[in-house]
């Protein structure tokens, strides 16, 4: 028989668990950003940074995943779960860049504009007014999408996007600035 307590018992079990497996995410989290921060230190290069991105994506259920990077052109950087025919890098980019500087990720179904089917959210990253990347995310699974729906796995995500992709600017004028001051010396 079970007592008038039994329900407390019961929800504090349940409780545990609940914030058990909250630091256990949050773990999981620390050990991503420090995974990258690491390789970022080791001068790792911008494909396997992506790669890096790709594989801790993973972890949080994501089914479909498009960067859009500019360097100089618009081009994917990462694209997995999607078709390929749903993927020009500049139309979609194109499309994007009539966001304005938005700091946050958007709803794709808050969009009117026409994006791959698919994709829950649109992460921008901005560098001043200048886009730099646009992160499409979404799942194909309900595990998936009830990951994509918590705020702090998208404030995760736009995070280390924005850390990955201000990394490999940052990479690439540092490489632009040696190649000028190599130019002037020659000219010297």
């Amino acid at each position: 028989m079970l007592s008038p307590y039994s329900p407390l018992i019961l929800s504090s079990t349940e409780q545990i668990t609940n914030l058990q497996r909250q630091l256990r995410s949050r773990e999981l989290r620390i050990e991503a950003l420090l995974s990258i921060t690491a390789a970022i230190n080791r001068n790792t290069s911008a494909a396997d940074l992506l790669r890096i991105f790709a594989f801790e994506m993973r972890f949080l259920k994501l089914t479909q995943l498009l960067l859009l990077h500019y360097n100089h052109e618009w081009r994917e950087a990462i694209a997995y779960g999607i078709e390929k025919n749903e993927t020009d890098a500049n139309t979609i980019s194109k499309i994007l860049s009539g966001l304005g500087e938005q700091p946050f990720a958007l709803n794709v179904d808050d969009y009117p504009q026409n994006l791959p089917s698919g994709f829950k959210y649109v992460i921008p990253v901005y560098h001043k007014l200048e886009p730099l990347a646009f992160l499409l995310i979404g799942a194909s699974n309900d595990e998936g999408e009830e990951a994509i729906e918590k705020d702090d796995n998208i404030r995760f995500i736009q995070t280390i996007i924005n850390v990955i992709v201000v990394a490999i600017e940052n990479k690439r004028l540092f490489k632009q600035q040696l190649e000028q001051e190599s130019l002037k010396k020659e000219l010297k």
